[in-house]
């Protein structure tokens, strides 16, 4: 089975494209990927086998299951370039209603 994850950012460390793909597929460089994508002047972290530490760092559930928004950017202040996670909590509100998206479009009930 294939993985790949990517993590395209600019000279500043902003992130503008985050993927990962896994199963039978055929390696795209990632030159190709940020192409297709529309990225220019972009840089690639790029990890062709999982590794637990970055998989875990970017997962939407922490340690103890809980559900979290999860952000990335680099630090580039270095000579190799780091990840660094911002977390924030999924608020219950946010799971316990399914429809709750509809009411906030419509601003009513749905």
């Amino acid at each position: 089975m294939a993985f790949v994850r990517w993590v395209f950012y600019d000279t500043e460390g902003n992130v503008k494209y985050e993927g990962m793909q896994e199963g039978s597929f055929r390696h795209i460089p990632a030159a190709d990927v940020a192409a297709s994508f529309g990225l220019t002047d972009v840089r690639c972290m790029e990890w062709r086998q999982k590794d637990p530490a970055v998989e875990a760092a970017f997962a939407d559930t922490d340690e103890n299951g809980a559900l979290r928004h999860v952000e990335v950017s680099v630090d580039v202040s270095g000579n190799e370039p780091k990840l660094v996670f911002a977390y924030t909590p999924v608020e219950e509100t946010e799971r316990d209603d399914p429809y709750a998206i509809i009411d906030i479009l419509t601003g009513g009930e749905a």
